[in-house]
């Protein structure tokens, strides 16, 4: 989310199975500053498209680069918020890919 491309990895997979709509959608959150619109660590929840699931919460985690500079915390903090943005759209259940484990 804080680029127009889309990766080949987890977040790639999502995308191509949810459709172009999901890319389009994200291309159109605001940008909190720019070409950001989802932070590392935080997250933002959109619609499912074709997933079977109707929503997708998008976490951007850390990129690893030998655990300095407390990665390992803000990579918790990206589950956290997570569950968070979850809670507070009443999802009753969630399940995650590893975040910021590259393709």
């Amino acid at each position: 989310m804080n680029s127009f491309s889309v990766s080949a990895g987890v977040e790639g997979a999502i995308h191509r199975a949810a459709g172009p709509g999901l890319l389009e959608y994200c291309r159109n959150l605001p940008e909190l500053y720019p070409g950001v619109r989802c932070p590392t660590v935080e997250s933002v929840i959109t619609p499912g498209f074709n997933l079977p699931s109707k929503l997708v919460i998008h976490a951007v985690g850390p990129v690893w680069h030998g655990g300095k500079n407390r990665k390992s915390d803000l990579l918790a903090n990206c589950y956290s918020n997570s569950l968070l943005l979850a809670d507070d759209n009443g999802l009753e259940s969630i399940a995650f890919p590893a975040i910021s484990c590259g393709v």
